[in-house]
């Protein structure tokens, strides 16, 4: 292109930015030489002369004149935001010519106080942690992210040349991330149902109900320090019953099937979450175990959670846990298995009419190994009388068939 024909060009672009929306024939190109051609002062004047005559004195003015209205206009416009992309040549305005108008703004409004956020303080770091309501959703998506973004931190520095105080800190800013401190609510008693909402959970407990809490477990346990592990484990036994893998986890009646979801939860929790937890059980003493099993008992309905894969799974584990330490080398104090006895036989007579429960429905194309394992576990830790009526039970349960 010549020169010529780039500034003719830029002419007619600012003159389409800067025209008169009430008198537009006042920069149409056409118009104007329609109005010198009928207002020539020679009749017998060339068309092509005057025409180009026009341009040259016409065309220039209009240039100026467009230009310093240009300036003017961009002057008095406030800043407008703009968006710089990585690797991209230059910045993408949100609006412009082509956008001339605010992009619609449907965020919907945050009332300041209802929605209140705390922070705390890290050395030089400043970030959001909880809302005002410690149930609400938006505060756990919060700290489910919070929480990787804590992890990637804690192994950034983990590496070599990572400062040792920094490390402490981001140990603190994670635990208190996890809400596993939040207070425990005192008068539940097992009567927690899959009819209440998640916002009525406790905070770790909802972290828990969400896919990406449950696979952050086993990078967490790597971090913290065995009393912090045992008390995560400490928390999950006291709410099993309101974990969505076991509120959730009883099939459905009149269905041999789990829904997808809560299938893929309880997948993802036996992957990510029992996992870390299993070494800590293998290796607790008796004492632990009786504290655990009571905890269970007492704020748990005991013949839901028997009906859910968790639920056994974390029965199994204490249970077995417990024959390995009297069959072991070095003996049990005699107080202590006395104790033992006692919670367990307390579990049996809770236990005592719902055996039948514990086995997948008929029809269900699912592997119930794990409920052969729980009974297994039950057996071998029960007296005579005791198996008796375990056998009794389940001698005439129509068993599903396996896959």
């Amino acid at each position: 292109m010549t020169p010529a024909d780039k500034n003719f060009i830029q002419r007619i672009s600012i003159s389409q930015l800067l025209a008169d929306p009430s008198q537009p024939h006042l920069e149409d190109f056409y118009y104007q030489v329609h109005t010198a051609i009928r207002s020539r002062s020679h009749p017998n004047q060339p068309l092509n002369s005057m025409a180009q005559t026009y341009l040259r004195g016409r065309g220039k003015r209009l240039m100026e004149t467009q230009v310093m209205r240009a300036v003017q206009h961009a002057r008095s416009r406030p800043k407008q935001e703009a968006l710089s992309l990585e690797g991209a040549l230059g910045k993408i305005a949100f609006h412009g010519s082509g956008r001339p108008r605010a992009l619609l703004d449907v965020r919907k409004p945050i009332n300041a106080e209802e929605n209140k956020v705390y922070y705390f303080e890290s050395g030089s770091d400043s970030k959001a942690l909880v809302d005002n309501d410690r149930h609400s959703e938006r505060r756990v998506l919060r700290a489910i992210e919070s929480v990787y973004d804590i992890l990637l931190d804690l192994e950034e520095e983990r590496r070599p040349g990572g400062s040792a105080l920094t490390d402490e800190r981001r140990h603190d800013r994670l635990w208190d991330t996890l809400g596993v401190m939040e207070p425990i609510d005192q008068g539940y008693k097992g009567s927690w149902s899959i009819t209440d909402s998640r916002n009525a959970l406790h905070p770790f407990i909802a972290f828990l109900s969400y896919l990406k809490g449950k696979k952050a477990m086993p990078r967490v346990f790597l971090v913290i320090n065995p009393d912090q592990r045992l008390t995560i484990l400490t928390m999950i036994i006291a709410h099993l019953q309101q974990l969505d893998v076991v509120a959730q986890g009883r099939y459905p009646a009149q269905s041999p099937s789990l829904p997808p979801s809560v299938h893929e939860s309880i997948e993802t929790f036996l992957s990510s979450v029992i996992p870390p937890i299993v070494p800590l059980i293998e290796t607790s003493h008796l004492g632990i175990l009786i504290g655990l099993m009571g905890i269970l008992l007492d704020r748990n309905s005991l013949p839901f959670i028997a009906e859910t894969k968790i639920g056994l799974a974390f029965l199994t584990l204490l249970l077995s846990r417990s024959q390995i330490i009297f069959n072991g080398d070095v003996p049990a104090d005699e107080v202590e298995v006395r104790e033992w006895k006692a919670t367990f036989d307390k579990f049996f007579m809770l236990m005592q009419g719902h055996w039948s429960n514990i086995f997948p429905p008929r029809g269900a194309w699912v592997d119930d190994v794990y409920v052969w394992q729980f009974l297994a576990s039950v057996a071998v830790g029960a007296n005579m009388e005791q198996q008796h009526v375990l056998v009794t039970e389940c001698r005439y349960i129509p068993f599903a068939p396996c896959s």
